[in-house]
């Protein structure tokens, strides 16, 4: 019985503050802001000018607000939270305003991942928005996409030729133009047509390079172009860049060695050891000369001894020998017989 009687008596309790709080909310008794509650929660209040007088009871001078109030109530105040610079502006009409076109970091604040790609990524695409987009947020449904995206062609024109006008089957994003390429797999069969000059070099100077695949090497990405001592991990010279192997290889002709006039002797020594050795320890002039001196133009060329010195002997004495080697011996040591 007295568990009963104290349910009973909590029941009681419960619904009389449930009593108290209403009369409160409908009193606006006790709770902060009553008059807004009050002004509120009526259907027919009466919305006032925008410009309200200074003097009104609570109205921020100057600002943006209305003044709302019900017969025997207090004025409400309630700012206009959608004005920004203008707030401080006496309000007449808000198409008094002068307003002005978005700008490049206005888009970016909404189309936040459009402008940190063309940021990061964009290169000459790092235009302003409306450079592109003459026209923006005109979309509807059942209109045509081309219509509110430009082309790509309007600048680049049939960049590719007239067989890939369809940009965005390989440049998946158009704001990030290049680092968003598909998968090399998609593009490989499709190499040589854009990369012509590098397809024919490869056939016309048959080597390892030309039985690879182009994504062999120009892995991970397009345009990535990898070290040579990723395959050639133990080359002649001591490797520190690409561009100490292409100056005697080129890339998609490697056997067709050509070199200038610069190249050191060392260089060439890394795979003519012996004869390299040979010419060091030689007392004579040739001893003095860089190895592209002689072996000019292109590798395994050749140079005759006519070249630097003519006719030194008589045409009866010549015509007893084959050659100058007959008698001066290996031209890196010049060694006449018996010495």
């Amino acid at each position: 019985m007295k568990y009963l009687g104290r349910k009973t008596a909590l029941a009681a309790a419960m619904l009389a503050c449930a009593a108290l709080v209403w009369g409160c909310v409908e009193s606006g008794a006790g709770i902060s802001g009553a008059t807004g509650v009050r002004a509120l929660k009526s259907q027919g209040y009466e919305e006032m000018s925008d410009s309200a007088p200074a003097s009104s009871a609570g109205a921020p001078a100057g600002g943006s607000f209305k003044v709302v109030a019900q017969e025997g109530q207090e004025q409400l105040v309630v700012v206009d939270p959608t004005r920004g610079e203008e707030a401080q502006q006496a309000l007449g009409s808000v198409y008094d305003l002068d307003l002005k076109p978005l700008s490049t970091p206005e888009c970016g604040r909404c189309h936040f991942s459009v402008f940190t790609a063309i940021k990061d990524d964009g290169g000459k695409h790092q235009l302003d928005c409306t450079y592109c987009h003459e026209e923006f947020h005109t979309y509807k449904p059942g209109k045509n996409w081309a219509d509110v995206v430009p082309a790509c062609n309007t600048c680049h024109g049939a960049a590719h030729g007239q067989d890939y006008l369809q940009c965005l089957t390989c440049h998946a994003d158009a704001h990030a133009p290049v680092t968003s390429m598909v998968a090399l797999s998609q593009l490989e069969p499709d190499c040589a047509k854009c990369h012509q000059p590098q397809g024919q070099e490869l056939k016309l100077y048959p080597s390892a390079h030309t039985e690879l695949s182009c994504s062999s090497c120009h892995h991970t990405q397009h345009g990535n172009i990898p070290d040579c001592s990723e395959c050639h991990a133990q080359p002649h010279v001591t490797f520190e860049d690409n561009s100490g192997c292409v100056g005697c290889h080129p890339v998609h002709s490697p056997t067709n060695i050509e070199y200038g006039t610069q190249v050191e002797n060392n260089v060439c020594a890394g795979c003519h050891q012996s004869v390299n050795t040979t010419l060091m320890n030689s007392q004579k002039k040739h001893a003095t000369l860089s190895c592209v001196y002689c072996h000019a133009q292109s590798h395994g060329h050749i140079s005759t001894c006519q070249d630097c010195h003519g006719k030194p002997h008589s045409e009866a004495m010549l015509s007893r020998f084959g050659s100058c080697t007959e008698c001066h011996g290996d031209p890196h040591a010049l060694a006449l017989p018996g010495q």
